[in-house]
């Protein structure tokens, strides 16, 4: 069966508009289910979708000076009469002492409204009153007050935060979730990692995450980041034997005064069209870069692969010349059990990934001689990765009924760069589009296209801008024939650039350059454990722009014993 996940048309001046292109994935369909395979590694993926306790932390603020922990509860707080949620109350105990408060949301209910009068009390004779639990008890661990009942094991510490010297150094697992400190809704592609190490992993779309730590880390911190947030820093002893929601607050970033908010987006568009050749580079470059994909029945990997490439990315301008992969390190793993009645497999995934550079491969959307299909409007004014940005969204027009695109393009204010885009086939129409995305079927199923997402970003180099990061999910449903339930899948594929070279840059010899349309699992390629040693298993909704700051230092290794 072959699943096409880019979409863009190309079209033909005398011919009128052509098919679509089947520029991205196949998905290989045996009929029956062998034993499970395990390429490069027996590593095992961890099911990240678990419920989770809480991490409350409050308004940032600068903290007083620490008190001596034991008199932590002792200090006097001064709090005024109100309503309010016990997570509330929490935060502004927290703000007066300088600490953040840790618990399990299973232990308390952090939303539960309660009434207190004004007051001036010791630390511990508040919590007793807003928790009224008298089988709760506390704990000083750095400078966040743990919340726990002492019939759940928790690991000794000094009151000065240190830990007892184990017998015996374990792996610790931290377990939690991710969510936006307002509204409560999980967020994706958040970052977790050890702070200043290489050990990282990224909540999934619902938050959740689950990290390795090996032994010889445990005094170390977990740092917590996503796009728009405050980054959160926390010890790894909080997350021992206790799984936590780490709330993120936003991060705004003021626009000035006298910025005029209204702009036209159609005109925006087409100036931005037209500064294409002055904000990218018409010289090839290399690119060291971090690639992933898989596919996911429901939440549990049917296989995954990632890899360290370096790319010969050719330049934008030259529309025949096409972009290169040297295979630095990769593994990959086969997740198959006996309930699996599909196995699918990812072809040209690699290959889908580079193509989603619309600066090179012009979609429809930015193709002057079609742009009076869609409709441009004003999103906002937004900041895009620390940059001022034109939010521009666009839609088909009314009257074209095709599955064509629709989603927010973003551009820099001061150069009208394209800084990146995110977009999706028009739900609305892509029932429609079934057969751009499966081409060879298996007739004892049916397959549904949910949904078809994309995301592309660029990013600034020594006056020019290069493409940074690309990710394509395709979200289906199987359903065999004349069965009333089926299967949800979710495929994706992503790529990151991590370094980019513009000196001596040639292409590729053939025999050093990976073919990019294969199946790249099946490819056989070498498994180094010692690079690898060390690293979680990244789940899908990573974002690996992040995670890449946490392997820069192993990446360079890579790109030594390349050259």
């Amino acid at each position: 069966m072959l699943i096409c996940v880019s979409t863009y048309r190309l079209h033909g001046n005398s011919e009128g508009r052509k098919k679509s292109v089947a520029r991205a994935f196949h998905l290989l369909l045996p009929a029956v289910i062998f034993l499970l395979v395990c390429i490069g590694t027996n590593a095992q993926v961890e099911n990240t979708e678990v419920p989770g306790p809480s991490l409350s932390q409050g308004d940032k603020y600068d903290a007083p000076d620490k008190p001596e922990s034991d008199s932590v509860f002792d200090m006097i707080v001064s709090l005024p009469r109100q309503s309010a949620s016990i997570y509330s109350v929490l935060n502004q105990i927290g703000g007066q002492v300088g600490y953040f408060f840790v618990y399990d949301t299973e232990i308390v209910d952090s939303d539960q409204r309660i009434r207190i009068r004004a007051g001036n009390k010791p630390v511990s004779l508040w919590l007793e009153e807003v928790l009224d639990d008298p089988s709760l008890d506390y704990r000083i661990i750095e400078q966040h007050i743990l919340i726990y009942r002492p019939d759940i094991e928790v690991p000794e510490y000094s009151i000065a935060g240190k830990e007892e010297a184990p017998a015996k150094e374990e792996v610790v697992i931290v377990r939690g979730r991710v969510l936006d400190e307002e509204t409560r809704d999980p967020l994706s592609f958040a970052t977790v990692g050890i702070k200043g190490g290489s050990i990282g992993i990224i909540s999934n779309s619902d938050g959740f995450f689950s990290l390795r730590v090996p032994p010889g880390y445990a005094d170390r911190d977990i740092s917590v980041t996503h796009l728009g947030y405050r980054t959160r820093t926390l010890p790894v002893r909080v997350f021992s034997d206790n799984r936590v929601d780490i709330l993120m607050k936003t991060e705004y970033i003021s626009i000035p005064e006298v910025m005029i908010r209204y702009f036209d987006p159609n005109g925006i568009v087409r100036s931005a069209i037209s500064r294409i050749d002055h904000n990218y580079s018409n010289k090839p470059v290399y690119m060291l870069n971090f690639y992933r994909e898989g596919v996911m029945r429901g939440s549990r990997f049917i296989n995954y692969s990632e890899a360290f490439f370096q790319v010969y990315k050719s330049p934008h301008h030259n529309r025949f010349e096409q972009d290169q992969v040297k295979l630095l390190q990769s593994r990959s793993i086969s997740n198959i059990d006996r309930s699996d009645t599909l196995i699918l497999k990812i072809r040209a995934g690699i290959k889908s990934s580079l193509e989603l550079d619309f600066i090179k491969n012009v979609p429809d959307f930015l193709n002057p001689e079609f742009l009076y299909e869609y409709k441009f409007t004003r999103s906002d004014i937004v900041a895009f990765d620390g940059r001022m940005a034109y939010g521009v969204a666009f839609e088909q027009r009314e009257h074209i009924n095709e599955p064509l695109f629709k989603g927010v393009l973003y551009i820099d204010i001061e150069s009208l760069a394209f800084l990146g885009a995110e977009f999706e086939v028009n739900p609305k129409y892509i029932s429609k589009a079934h057969e751009r995305f499966i081409a060879r079927r298996n007739r004892d199923y049916r397959a549904t296209i949910d949904k078809a997402h994309y995301t592309v970003s660029y990013r600034y180099h020594d006056g020019f801008y290069y493409l940074n990061h690309v990710r394509a999910d395709l979200h289906l449903r199987y359903r065999r024939r004349f069965s009333l339930f089926g299967s949800n899948y979710h495929v994706f594929v992503e790529m990151a650039n991590s370094r980019i070279d513009t000196g001596d840059v040639e292409r590729f010899r053939r025999r050093e350059a990976l073919r990019t349309d294969r199946v790249f699992m099946d490819g056989g390629h070498a498994y180094d454990s010692d690079f690898w040693d060390g690293y979680s298993i990244i789940p899908p909704e990573k974002r690996i722009t992040d995670a890449l700051a946490n392997i820069e230092s192993r990446i360079e290794r890579v790109v030594a014993g390349s050259d």
